[in-house]
């Protein structure tokens, strides 16, 4: 039977999970063992019985029905994993408290207790002393949270009776995008056009991101969209294969050749011809829009990325993704390598787009940003492979 507290610390739990409170790294999920729904509390057909996770496996169970099946899953980040169910991905977000768990699925909450293994096929209690279902509508439990909710008003005449805790301040749910992945640095939606009479042809646009392709040799970044350089002085200076540059203006036409204003990771500003008419010399990155109103992501699951030299600033890593200075994880020093883990997230203060990754410096992991809403370039910038 179910005490008041015991009440309380559910209805907390699954606020917390709506507010989207995660904290587990990725090497400890807390998910391993056997679960027992609590229909009670539950508002979701999926995985509504009881479960048994091990690392990549979940395995369920309906003893009332004799049912038994097995999903495989992924962790997509702290809090958040990828079931696969019946040849679908379904994403689902969850917290743990204690012995509790409460999983968020894309129509609805379930709520679990942790159970020794011998438990996983007993039928549950038919006669739960609270009734979820008379208090809230589904449609409530997944829009507000009240620590009150659903809790009598009466007061137990035991003064030792426990009290319902505070939820601790976590921040507001956010979106969880889809996972990229793509399989080439270079967009395959990228199509050939001509932005310019009696100019060659072009693959980019301003806002794009580009890099300079393998196998193409040096390119010189030039001060003026011109052709000729020799013997001027409008060289900045050559650039190496797989740069990466930001297209910020243009198109401009020189001698055939179609010119491009960008800013490199160094900060500099300059020209660059993309091709002659019949070899790119720049090709666009291949780039997704996640967050509304920020710049689309060059980044993806797997990929190595660096923390652009210029300007001089640190790139910070949180365990969460929401600024946060008194919880910081690491700085990683502009130029430094890292690899991307999970993500990307929007964040919930509108701060930028944000990636889980790992800093090959200092081997800690955390959420950082690539970039924000304001600034009119990135921080953090892919590094294409040799291929």
């Amino acid at each position: 039977m179910k005490d008041k507290g015991s009440i309380g610390l559910i209805v907390i739990l699954i606020g917390l999970l709506l507010l989207g409170g995660c904290s587990f790294s990725k090497a400890d999920n807390g998910l391993d063992g056997a679960w027992k729904v609590d229909s009670t509390f539950s508002s979701s057909e999926v995985l509504n019985g009881n479960l048994f996770f091990d690392s990549k496996t979940v395995y369920f169970v309906d003893p009332s029905k004799n049912i038994e099946k097995t999903f495989d899953y992924k962790m997509a980040m702290p809090g958040a994993f990828v079931l696969y169910l019946n040849n679908e991905k379904v994403r689902c977000q969850y917290k743990i408290d204690g012995d509790l768990l409460a999983i968020q699925f894309s129509n609805g909450t379930n709520v679990y207790r942790r159970i020794s293994l011998e438990d996983l096929y007993q039928v549950e209690d038919s006669n739960p002393l609270f009734d979820w279902t008379n208090e809230l509508t589904p449609a409530e439990t997944q829009s507000v949270f009240d620590p009150n909710a659903g809790i009598s008003e009466a007061t137990p005449s035991d003064s030792t009776a426990p009290e319902t805790p505070a939820p601790p301040e976590v921040p507001a749910a956010t979106e969880i995008p889809p996972t990229l992945t793509p399989t080439t640095a270079v967009s395959p939606t990228a199509k050939t056009y001509y932005p310019l009479s009696d100019c060659g042809p072009s693959k980019l646009h301003v806002g794009d991101s580009a890099y300079l392709p393998y196998g193409e040799g040096k390119m010189t970044i030039r001060k003026e969209p011109s052709a000729r350089i020799s013997g001027t002085e409008l060289a900045i200076r050559k650039m190496d294969e797989g740069e990466i540059l930001h297209v910020i203006d243009g198109p401009v036409c020189d001698m055939g050749w179609v010119f491009w204003e960008v800013r490199t990771v160094y900060s500099e500003y300059g020209w660059i011809p993309e091709g002659d008419g019949s070899a790119f010399w720049a090709l666009p990155l291949n780039t997704q829009s996640v967050c509304s109103g920020a710049k689309p992501t060059r980044l993806w699951v797997g990929a190595r990325a660096f923390v652009e030299p210029k300007p001089n600033d640190y790139n910070r890593v949180y365990p969460r993704p929401v600024i946060d200075s008194d919880n910081m994880v690491d700085r990683m020093k502009p130029g430094s390598a890292m690899q991307v883990l999970a993500g990307p997230e929007c964040g919930p203060n509108h701060e930028g787009v944000w990636w889980y990754v790992r800093s090959e410096d200092s081997g800690k992991e955390g959420w950082t940003r690539e970039s924000d809403y304001s600034k009119d370039y990135y921080f953090i910038a892919p590094y294409i492979p040799r291929r």
